[in-house]
């Protein structure tokens, strides 16, 4: 029989048979896998209460049922209590979740596995340090767009190449910003009516640095968490969270 010893963090979970669970968790090595977990609601079973969402565990897979693999040890590695104990931060790490389980696949190997899981990981961490977990999911979603292959191009203007400014816009295909003069119909403009300018913002969080994001105000990072949402449901589909 094969064992896989691998990091995992839950994403979803829907009931299986009796007190069995099917989990969907993200791995490092792996990406996106679908692991039944035996006993999981049954109080007395060795493996209750594991797998619990907004956790980083460490566990063991086995063969399982059609092809499955079964969950046969698992052990918390880093715990981030804050995330269950308050509505703001466990929504935002619910719908950071969410896309991470629609949008990305089981692949062994995958040269950007380990820096997926990293970016989940250290977001959902963000998440607990910040007073409000706007700004972290802003970055995250846009991250995620380039570690999925379709990040905008926020250099310059995509038409022309002039340089960013205040203001501007979005084109969702072929992503990337574009100025005032190369407006078409169909570009999302990057001001809002309520004053909120996105541009600057859109430039900190599709950069590789830890350190600009942070510095969003909470319009601004809730702004750029819409559009990046927008963003991902032009290239992904619809019907994505």
């Amino acid at each position: 029989m094969r064992f896989i010893d691998t990091r995992a963090i839950t994403l979803g979970r829907r009931t299986l048979s009796g007190a069995d669970r099917l989990l969907t968790v993200l791995t490092p090595e792996h990406g996106r896998l679908m692991v039944v977990v035996p006993g999981l609601a049954r109080a007395r079973a060795p493996l209750y209460g594991a797998l619990a969402p907004f956790t980083v565990w460490r566990i063991i897979l086995g063969g399982g049922r059609g092809g499955l693999m079964r969950v046969e040890s698992a052990e918390a590695v880093a715990r981030l209590p804050r995330l269950n104990d308050s509505l703001g931060p466990m929504r935002a790490a619910g719908m950071v979740c969410a896309w991470v389980r629609a949008t990305s696949r089981e692949a062994p190997g995958d040269p950007q596995g380990r820096d997926r899981f990293a970016l989940l990981t250290t977001t959902l961490r963000a998440m607990t340090q910040q007073p409000d977990p706007a700004p972290a999911a802003a970055r995250f979603l846009w991250r995620w767009t380039h570690l999925a292959g379709i990040g905008p191009q926020v250099n310059g203007c995509i038409d022309c190449g002039r340089p960013p400014g205040q203001g501007g816009f979005l084109r969702l295909n072929p992503g990337g910003r574009i100025c005032n003069g190369c407006r078409k119909a169909g570009d999302l403009a990057l001001s809002r009516r309520d004053g909120t300018d996105l541009d600057a913002g859109l430039s900190a969080c599709n950069t590789p640095q830890n350190s600009p994001w942070r510095q969003q105000s909470v319009p601004v990072a809730r702004g750029l968490a819409s559009l990046a949402q927008t963003y991902l449901r032009h290239h992904f589909g619809a019907h994505l969270p």
